[in-house]
C-alpha cells in the first residue's frame, strides 16, 4: 500500500479490539490509527455506529485507507433478550459504516468482523465447516450478523473493497467473565483464595466448540488487511483451529492448573439450551490465502486466562 497505513477501528476498546491494536503495531509499523483507545491511536469521541452523522464525521476526519468494523453486540444471550437492539447494532451499524465509507473513503479496504454463528444449522454434525456452506442462522444474534454480512455484500456491489472475517470461538486475557473460560478461571481463583466454597458451578459441559486464542484471531484480522488487495471483494474467511473440543476439556485443563481441589456441580442458571451442540470451522482457506494458522496452544491460552484471574483475585 502506498503511503502511511491509516486505519480506523471501531470496537477498539473491546476484548478483541484491544488485542487487535497490539497486532496492528506488529503488522504495520508506523501506522496511524483512529479508534477508541489502544496503543498508537488518535482517540475519537465515542462513536455510536448506528448514528449516520457520527459515522460520517468519524470517517471524514480519519480519511482511512483501511477500516476494521469490530464494534457490535457480541453477547448471544443479550441478543436473544433484545433481538431488535441486536439487529439495530450489528446489521444497522454495519450498514451505517458501509454508507459512510462509500461516501468519505470509497477506496478504503473495509474488513467486517462477522461470526461463526452465521452458519447456524450448517454446523450440524460437528464436521469442520467451510465458507461454502450456506448461512442458516439459528439465533437472534446469528441473524443480526448474517444481516450485517448482507450489508457488506451490498457495499461490495456498489464498489467497496470489503472482506468478511468469520472467527470461531476465541478466548484469552481480557475476556469478560460472562464467557466460559474466564468464568471457570475466576471461580478457580476464588476457590484458591478461600473466597468461594470448593465447588465449581458449571453449565453444559458436552457442547463442542472450536477454540482459538484471541491473539491468533486478531493476527488473522491483520493479515486480512495486509493481503486484502489480493483478495476478491466480498471474500469471507473462517478463522478457526479446525479442532472441536468439549467445554469439559477446557475445564479439565484448568483443573490441572488449579492449586486447590474442587467438586463440579451443574448450575441451572448456567445451562442455556443450545441448538448448536457442535461448532467447528474449516481453516483451510485462511491457510491458503493468508498463510494463517493458530500458533498458541489452548493450554497456554487457558494458563494466561487463569493467571489474569488470580491477579484480579489478589488485588485489594
Amino acid at each position: 500500500m502506498r503511503g502511511e497505513p491509516r486505519i480506523l477501528v471501531t470496537g477498539a476498546s473491546g476484548f478483541a479490539g484491544r488485542h487487535l491494536m497490539r497486532a496492528l503495531v506488529e503488522a504495520f509499523p508506523g501506522y496511524a490509527s483512529w479508534c477508541h483507545g489502544g496503543p498508537r491511536s488518535r482517540d475519537l469521541p465515542p462513536l455510536d455506529v448506528t448514528d449516520a452523522n457520527a459515522a460520517d464525521a468519524a470517517i471524514a476526519a480519519a480519511r482511512p485507507n483501511m477500516i476494521v468494523h469490530l464494534a457490535g453486540q457480541a453477547d448471544v444471550a443479550a441478543a436473544g433478550a433484545d433481538p431488535e437492539a441486536a439487529m439495530r447494532t450489528n446489521a444497522g451499524g454495519t450498514h451505517t459504516m458501509i454508507e459512510a465509507a462509500l461516501k468519505h473513503a470509497p477506496s478504503a479496504l473495509f474488513l467486517a468482523i462477522s461470526s461463526s454463528e452465521v452458519y447456524g444449522d450448517s454446523l450440524a454434525g460437528g464436521m469442520p465447516t467451510p465458507e461454502t456452506r450456506p448461512l442458516l442462522p439459528a439465533s437472534a444474534y446469528a441473524r443480526s450478523k448474517a444481516a450485517a454480512e448482507d450489508a457488506v455484500r451490498a457495499g461490495v456491489a456498489r464498489g467497496l473493497h470489503a472482506l468478511i472475517a468469520r472467527p470461531f470461538n476465541h478466548t484469552g486475557p481480557g475476556q469478560s467473565p460472562a464467557f466460559v473460560a474466564p468464568a471457570f478461571a475466576g471461580q478457580i481463583a476464588a476457590i484458591e483464595a478461600g473466597r468461594q466454597a470448593p465447588v465449581m458451578k458449571v453449565g453444559w459441559l458436552d457442547d463442542v466448540r472450536d477454540f482459538s486464542d484471541v491473539r491468533d484471531i486478531v493476527r488473522g484480522y491483520a493479515l486480512m488487511l495486509a493481503k486484502g488487495r489480493t483478495l476478491a471483494p466480498g471474500t469471507a474467511i473462517n478463522l478457526a483451529s479446525g479442532r472441536g473440543r468439549t467445554v469439559r476439556e477446557l475445564l479439565d485443563i484448568l483443573k490441572g492448573f488449579s492449586q486447590a481441589e474442587f467438586a463440579v456441580e451443574g448450575d441451572p442458571k448456567r445451562q442455556r439450551a443450545s441448538r448448536l451442540p457442535a461448532m467447528v470451522g474449516d481453516p483451510a482457506l485462511a491457510g491458503r490465502l493468508l498463510g494463517w494458522s493458530g500458533a498458541i496452544a489452548l493450554e497456554t491460552t487457558l494458563g494466561d486466562v487463569l493467571a489474569e484471574a488470580r491477579a484480579r483475585s489478589a488485588a485489594p
